[in-house]
C-alpha cells in the first residue's frame, strides 16, 4: 500500500477537488432553469438623481404621462404666471397643471415645510430669489436635471444641472409723470437721500419679497450701510406688495417708489397710466430668478417637460410677450420699448452669487431692525 501524500501537493489536490465540484453545480444549475417561452423580457426604468434623472430622452415624455400632473409654485404674477402654464399645457395636454402662487419668501416657507414634513407637493419652483437655490442645491433639495436648453443660458446664470435664470428683473425708481417732471426725478440711488423726497418715498418690504432685498442687498453693496441707515431717516413708506406701493404712488400717497419693478412699470404705461421709470446711471439692480425642479418633486418628468419648456427660445419670448420678463437667452430680444441689458449698468454682487446668498438672514436681520424696529 502506497504512501499517503501530505504536505502542499496534498493541499493542491483538495483545491483542485473544491473546483471541480462548484462547476458541477453550477452547470447542473444552468440546466436546470427554465428557458424562454417566447415572452417579452420586462424592462424596469429607474429614475435616480444621476444626471437627467436616469431616464432617457425618450422615456420622458411616456413617464410624465402616467405622472398625470405637474404643480408649479412661483411668485410670477398670478395672470401671468396662468397664461404661460396654459401655454405649456396647450404642448402637453394629457397633463392636469397646478398653479401655487405666492411672495417669494412666503413660497420659499411653505416649501420648506413640506420638505421638512416629508411631503413636497412643489414640483417646480420659480421666484425672485437666487439665494434659496443656492441653498438648497447645498443641501440636496434640487433634483439634478440637465435641460437640453441649458446650453443657452450664459455660465454666470446657472447652476449646471441644477437651476438656471428663468428671468432676470431690473430694479428701477417710479414715477408720476402727471405730477413730476422727468429731471425732477433723482438720476442716481443717492438723490433719493435728499430731504425733498422726506415721507415720500415707497419701498418694497425686504421681509417679504425677493426683489425687495435685492433692492437692500445691492445698494448696501454699493454704498455700504450707511446708506440704508440714513434711508431710514427718510422715513419711507415700506409696502408689502409692489401693487400696493405703485397704487400709493398712482394716488399720490407717495412721489417716488425706490426698488420698483421695470416690467410692473411697461404693464400700466401700456393700459395708460402716466406712471414711468428711471433706470438709475450709477447703477441698476438686476434681480436673478431661477428656475428649479425640487428633489421631492412628486412629478419629475413632467417637472422637467415643463423646465425645457421654460427655458427654450419659445418659452422665453412667450414669459417676456405675458410678464414683461428679461431673459437671458442672447437669442431672445428685450422686451418692447425697454432698453436692453446692453444699455444698461447692471450691478452685481461684488463677492458673487455665493456671498449674496451667504448673507441673506444677516442683513434681512438688519433691515429689520432699521424698518421694523417694533417687530419679533
Amino acid at each position: 500500500m502506497g504512501q499517503m501524500r501530505s504536505g502542499p501537493i496534498a493541499y493542491a489536490a483538495v483545491q483542485r477537488g473544491i473546483l471541480c465540484l462548484v462547476v458541477l453545480a453550477l452547470v447542473a444549475v444552468l440546466v436546470g432553469c427554465p428557458q424562454s417561452n417566447g415572452e417579452q423580457p420586462i424592462h424596469v426604468i429607474v429614475t435616480d438623481d444621476s444626471p437627467n434623472g436616469g431616464a432617457q430622452d425618450g422615456d420622458v415624455v411616456e413617464l410624465a404621462k402616467r405622472e398625470g400632473e405637474l404643480c408649479w409654485y412661483t411668485s410670477l404674477p398670478q395672470e401671468a404666471a396662468q397664461h404661460f402654464l396654459d401655454l405649456f399645457r396647450e404642448k402637453h395636454p394629457y397633463l392636469t397643471t397646478q398653479l401655487v402662487r405666492g411672495s417669494t419668501f412666503d413660497t420659499i416657507q411653505t416649501i420648506q415645510s413640506e420638505i421638512d414634513n416629508g411631503k413636497v407637493r412643489a414640483d417646480v419652483l420659480h421666484v425672485l430669489d437666487v439665494a434659496i437655490f443656492t441653498k438648497w442645491r447645498k443641501h440636496g433639495n434640487l433634483l439634478r436635471y440637465s435641460s437640453p436648453e441649458e446650453r443657452f443660458i450664459p455660465a454666470k446664470y446657472k447652476a449646471p444641472g441644477y437651476w438656471s435664470a428663468l428671468r432676470i428683473v431690473g430694479l428701477c425708481v417710479a414715477y408720476d409723470s402727471a405730477r413730476l417732471q422727468r429731471d425732477q426725478v433723482p438720476s442716481t440711488w443717492p438723490e433719493l437721500l435728499s430731504e425733498r423726497w422726506l415721507g415720500r418715498a415707497a419701498l418694497k418690504d425686504a421681509q417679504t419679497a425677493g426683489s425687495a432685498y435685492a433692492h437692500y442687498y445691492f445698494l448696501r453693496d454699493q454704498y455700504g450701510s450707511s446708506y440704508w441707515h440714513r434711508m431710514a431717516r427718510q422715513r419711507p413708506r415700506i409696502y408689502k406688495t409692489a401693487n400696493e406701493a405703485m397704487e400709493a404712488l398712482s394716488n399720490g400717497e407717495v412721489d417716488l417708489f425706490s426698488g420698483a419693478m421695470g416690467y410692473s412699470i411697461s404693464e400700466r404705461e401700456s393700459d395708460g397710466s402716466t406712471i414711468r421709470a428711471v433706470w438709475p446711471t450709477d447703477g441698476v439692480p438686476m434681480m436673478l430668478g431661477p428656475i428649479a425642479i425640487l428633489r421631492g418633486a412628486p412629478h419629475r418628468n413632467a417637472a422637467k417637460l415643463f423646465l425645457d419648456f421654460a427655458l427654450s427660445k419659445e418659452g422665453q419670448e412667450a414669459l417676456r410677450d405675458t410678464a414683461g420678463a428679461y431673459s437671458v437667452r442672447k437669442d431672445v430680444d428685450p422686451p418692447q420699448d425697454r432698453p436692453s441689458l446692453s444699455a444698461l449698468k447692471i450691478m452685481t454682487p461684488m463677492g458673487g452669487w455665493e456671498a449674496y446668498a451667504q448673507s441673506q438672514e444677516t442683513l434681512k436681520s438688519e433691515y429689520t431692525d432699521l424698518f421694523h424696529p417694533g417687530s419679533e
